[in-house]
């Protein structure tokens, strides 16, 4: 959540990849954070908390429009704006 906030801070607009996010990420966690991750579902699992509609309104990272306008793209989420308006601030100080 913190890499996708900071990227919006820092001026991205636009759905995020989740291969930024991956990497954006490890640098918000401290090495003792880093050895306890399991390599193969980490991001995974962030991702699907991160997805998670919180009290079943809206999730932090939403799906976006897939490139051809069917589903949801498999590569790109976005900040959810609720989610962006309540952490930015703590983030801009």
């Amino acid at each position: 959540m913190t890499a996708a906030v900071e990227a919006r801070r820092l001026g991205v607009r636009g759905p995020l990849p989740l291969a930024f996010l991956e990497h954006a990420t490890l640098g918000y966690l401290s090495p003792d954070q880093c050895r306890k991750l399991d390599r193969q579902t980490w991001f995974t699992d962030a991702l699907a908390w991160a997805r998670t509609p919180v009290k079943d309104v809206v999730s932090c990272l939403q799906g976006v429009l897939a490139p051809d306008g069917i589903g949801e793209a498999a590569d790109m989420v976005d900040l959810s704006d609720i989610i962006e308006q309540q952490i930015a601030p703590e983030r801009w100080a």
